[in-house]
C-alpha cells in the first residue's frame, strides 16, 4: 500500500479554498452556455493533451492539435456569445 502525501492533500485544499470565491463569483457573472462551453474545452484540452503524451507524439505535432481544438473551442465561445446577444435583441414593432 502507498500512503497519502498529505502535502499534495493539503495543497489542494488550500487550493480549492482560494479558487472557490473567485469561482462562485464568475460563475455568477456568466451565462451558463458560455461557461459549459469555456469548461468543455478546457476538459477535451487537457484530456487530448494527456492522450497525445501517453501516445508519444512529438511535441510540434502535439502543440499543434491542441492549438487546433483550442482554437475551436474559441470559435464555439464565439457562436454561443453570437447566438446569445441575438436572443436578447427585442423586434421594434413597425
Amino acid at each position: 500500500d502507498e500512503a497519502i502525501d498529505t502535502r499534495i492533500v493539503f495543497g489542494l485544499m488550500l487550493g480549492g479554498v482560494i479558487v472557490a470565491p473567485f469561482a462562485a463569483w464568475l460563475v455568477s457573472r456568466l451565462e451558463a452556455a458560455v461557461l459549459g462551453t469555456l469548461v468543455g474545452t478546457l476538459i477535451v484540452v487537457v484530456n487530448l493533451r494527456t492522450l497525445l503524451v501517453v501516445n508519444d507524439v512529438p511535441g510540434p505535432a502535439r502543440l499543434a492539435v491542441l492549438l487546433g481544438v483550442t482554437s475551436l473551442g474559441a470559435l464555439a465561445l464565439l457562436r454561443v456569445h453570437h447566438a446569445l446577444r441575438t436572443q436578447d435583441r427585442v423586434p421594434v414593432p413597425a
